[in-house]
């Protein structure tokens, strides 16, 4: 069977799928974040399933009217514990759309509370896969109490009658689904069940769509322009937006560009991006002479990104002026800059500084004409992961207030990366801001902020409380102690776990423990266990913290 193909983009999708029952060509809708059930119902001798919203309101029937979209921030890494393995290999891809709410993620589920109670035995039904149709395999499992997997339906075995999941009736359901690859599937359930007069009553196969979004790409060296867009008929501030326009090599080519938004988009400086800042003082506003800045320089290096400004497809005649492009914001480990070099010998025209996160007054905007394409010079202090957010604004023909565009966040890799800042890229979409991946977040609403999701081994975006520290006793020398246990992920080297202990909560310090009583080393992890230096008989009272810190600028 051959996958579908994605001919259109997210806002209207068209699908064709060529199975040996089955052919679909329809346009669909799309849903990627907020709820979704299966209806599961039986009526009149006939069972319907379908597809509803259950925030938007909307029910869909046909279910290939609505395309269920799982975000590249579904992705992970199958664990290495072997009850996992149904998943694929440990450490292969695996993107999960989780049983648990989650941020930016669909939450999707069973519905089968149009079921009139008492009309199956036991009130129960059955799901069966019938047929999938993808580039990988599919699994449908729940948890237990521990976060053990319960696994419901697994093609990795091929497809068998075992492929099914029990529903009560008169109840919503929500389970884990897994996709081992990114593209496009089509999944074919059949509902069945014993009515409650003995016969059995059985359904026919109902497609649903999936599209499993590919993990985020990177412009490492092609020739790419922010292109401002101008929408006149949107509403608000969807009239002004801002998009990359990129050729797909080094090479300045008009017939040749690919569009791209923020949401999956790297922009990344190499190796070569290091530089160092000129004893020129027209340069002074970078930093010392001498000190280290990373550049995407504006006479092209075709071992870089070739960074420009583009207003060729804003309409002449519409702007009163200029289109304005505002620095609003950035957030990473260092400053950053923009500038043009005008000539040989000339001082450099600033466009935007940006220092210890405060974007200045003076330099904070581009004003590029109408019809302009234009390139810079775009600089950071230090290597590391960032994210820019520009506004644009102007002012039509016959108005006398600017309209003002969304803020758009592009995110940028300098390489190379921390361990911290690979371990955020692999999680979450690039412009996702910090008050989701920052350290002291705690996005999944688990109770354990990314810090220690990060250190721990955990995935951020799944509320499992898994590797959690515990208490225990160590005897050391034949005498007792008091010990804490936690794991550390050996990937997160710029993380620092410290135990301490205070023989009341309300003590205004607390002892630093640094005597490591074992250490049991698995294949990306370490379970250290640290005991107290107060005997058990001399610790009436003991609390134990660990504590985590990120050594990240």
């Amino acid at each position: 069977m051959k996958p579908i193909q994605n001919f259109l983009r997210r806002a209207g999708l068209l699908f064709a799928a060529a199975q040996t029952v089955l052919a679909l060509h329809a346009q669909t809708n799309s849903l990627a974040t907020g709820e979704a059930v299966i209806g599961v119902n039986y009526n009149s001798g006939q069972w319907t399933l379908n597809l509803r919203d259950t925030l938007g309101g909307v029910t869909y029937s046909p279910a290939t009217n609505l395309l269920l979209w799982v975000e590249a921030n579904a992705h992970s890494l199958v664990p290495t514990n072997a009850g996992w393995a149904f998943l694929g290999d440990a450490g292969s891809n695996v993107w999960i759309v989780p049983k648990t709410k989650t941020v930016n993620l669909l939450h999707l589920g069973f519905d089968t509370t149009k079921i009139t109670n008492g009309l199956f035995t036991g009130n129960q039904v059955k799901l069966t896969l019938q047929s999938i149709s993808g580039p990988g395999d599919f699994a449908l499992y729940d948890t237990d109490a521990n976060g053990n997997p319960i696994v419901l339906m697994n093609t990795r075995d091929g497809l068998s009658a075992a492929d099914e999941v029990t529903l009560p009736t008169g109840a919503n359901q929500f389970f884990n689904w897994a996709f081992s690859a990114p593209g496009d599937y089509v999944l074919s359930f059949a509902a069945s069940g014993n009515l409650a007069g003995g016969s059995g009553t059985s359904g026919g196969a109902v497609a649903f769509l999936f599209h499993v979004q590919d993990q985020v790409f990177y412009l490492t060296y092609q020739h790419m322009d922010f292109r401002v867009d101008y929408q006149p008929d949107a509403e608000g501030t969807n009239r002004l937006d801002l998009h990359v326009r990129y050729n797909v090599s080094y090479e300045v080519d008009p017939n040749g560009y690919l569009t791209a938004t923020n949401k999956y988009l790297y922009i990344v400086g190499g190796p070569n991006a290091e530089l160092f800042i000129p004893s020129n003082p027209d340069y002074a506003f970078l930093g010392p002479p001498g000190a280290p800045v990373w550049i995407l320089p504006q006479t092209q290096d075709i071992t870089l990104p070739y960074v420009g400004i583009s207003t060729e497809e804003v309409p002449p005649g519409v702007f009163n002026g200029p289109i304005s492009i505002e620095l609003r914001k950035v957030e990473g480990p260092g400053n950053f800059f923009a500038w043009a070099n005008p000539g040989l010998g000339e001082p450099p025209i600033i466009k935007f500084i940006c220092t210890n996160g405060v974007v200045s007054t003076q330099y904070n905007t581009m004003t590029p004409l109408t019809g302009s394409h234009e390139h810079y010079n775009w600089a950071f202090s230090t290597n590391g992961l960032y994210r820019v957010t520009f506004r644009c604004s102007g002012q039509r023909v016959g108005e006398t207030t600017n309209i003002i565009g969304k803020e758009v966040t592009w995110a940028f890799q300098l390489l190379p990366l921390r361990p911290w800042e690979q371990w955020v890229s692999t999680n979450w979409l690039p412009p996702t801001p910090s008050s989701i991946v920052g350290p002291g977040a705690d996005p999944d609403g688990d109770g354990l902020v990314n810090v220690f999701e990060y250190a721990f081994g955990n995935n951020p975006n799944v509320a499992l409380r898994t590797n959690l520290p515990a208490f225990t006793f160590v005897t050391d020398e034949g005498t007792n102690y008091g010990a804490l246990s936690y794991t550390w992920a050996t990937s997160a080297a710029d993380v620092t776990l410290s135990v301490t202990a205070a023989s009341r909560l309300t003590d205004p310090t607390w002892d630093a423990l640094t005597n490591i009583a074992g250490i049991v080393t698995n294949e990306t992890t370490e379970r250290v266990t640290v005991r107290d230096f107060l005997p058990v008989p001399r610790a009436n009272a003991r609390f134990f913290q660990l504590r985590g810190r990120l050594n990240y600028p």
